[in-house]
């Protein structure tokens, strides 16, 4: 009980250090904050000393502290900035690497010959934007909204391709 009233009197100190400073700076603005719509029976509610008007004294901002402020929103802003541009980027590299992969698909499809080297090229754009990807801290990119069934889809659509080219490729032998 001693701990909790020492306590108490360090805070209340502190408190009248604190009104005593603004006291003193004259840089302070008194406005008087109401309950409005406070109710008979609200008044009569609340606790034995508690009144529903009240003086606050608010102190005008410092040079020190609008500069603060000013320095706060300027970060705020310039980081902003920047995930936007990070965004932008993320979103090109994995626009790109698809773009590139279907199209390369697409080749490897309609021209079975050049299977190998087809795939190769996509693997390298998928790479070069790997690497893009990295440089800009996008590891998570992968992690795309389509699902395993929707993946599986895919993969099966390209292999029916491959299949109906090569079929159309044994015919014209």
């Amino acid at each position: 009980a001693q701990e909790h009233a020492k306590t108490r009197r360090k805070r209340r100190a502190e408190r009248e250090r604190l009104a005593a400073e603004l006291a003193k700076s004259g840089t302070a603005t008194v406005v008087q904050s109401t309950r409005e719509h406070a109710s008979g029976a609200e008044v009569v509610g609340l606790e034995k000393g508690v009144t529903t008007e009240a003086n606050v004294a608010m102190p005008e901002p410092n040079e020190a502290f609008r500069s603060a402020l000013d320095w706060s929103a300027r970060a705020a802003q310039a980081l902003q900035e920047v995930r936007a541009r990070q965004l932008e980027l993320k979103d090109g590299f994995a626009t790109l690497a698809m773009a590139e992969s279907r199209r390369q698909e697409a080749l490897a499809a309609g021209n079975v010959v050049g299977e190998g080297k087809m795939r190769e090229g996509v693997a390298q754009q998928l790479v070069l934007a790997a690497a893009g990807l990295d440089v800009i801290g996008e590891k998570s990119w992968t992690a795309v909204d389509d699902t395993p069934l929707q993946r599986s889809r895919t993969r099966r659509r390209f292999e029916k391709r491959v299949r109906k080219a090569k079929a159309k490729e044994k015919r014209e032998w």
